[in-house]
């Protein structure tokens, strides 16, 4: 529930947020719909795997591969969406909310690749 609720509260409000202060529409806007969509698929297949015990066994990074896949693929494209609308901006600063939301993109995205399975070296 968390991830979901809070998932989409996070990627509305920093969509919002960055269009108003850059003064600029969404950069790549199919691709802002392909992150909701995306995390939409997410979120119904982690509410159908974990359930019926299909996990990867790692306490809160529990998904396994095909999802985790899914979750970076959004993550990228929502990164893109976001840096790509500040980076297209007609004000010549940065708001603070907007570092505060690029951190937490970075800081997601670094999270969910240290907890990422690893392949046994040869």
């Amino acid at each position: 529930m968390i991830f979901a609720f809070g998932g989409c509260a996070l990627f509305a409000s920093s969509y919002y947020v960055v269009q108003r202060t850059s003064q600029v529409p969404l950069f790549a806007g199919k691709l802002a719909w392909f992150t909701f969509w995306g995390w939409q698929l997410v979120i119904l297949l982690a509410a159908i795997s974990l359930p019926l015990g299909i996990t990867s066994g790692k306490e809160y990074a529990e998904l396994e591969w095909p999802i985790d896949l899914l979750i970076t693929v959004v993550w990228v494209s929502y990164a893109i969406v976001f840096f790509g609308t500040i980076g297209t901006r007609k004000v010549s600063h940065i708001y603070v909310a907007n570092w505060f939301f690029g951190a937490f993109i970075l800081t997601v995205a670094l999270l969910h690749w240290s907890t990422a399975p690893r392949f046994p070296s040869a």
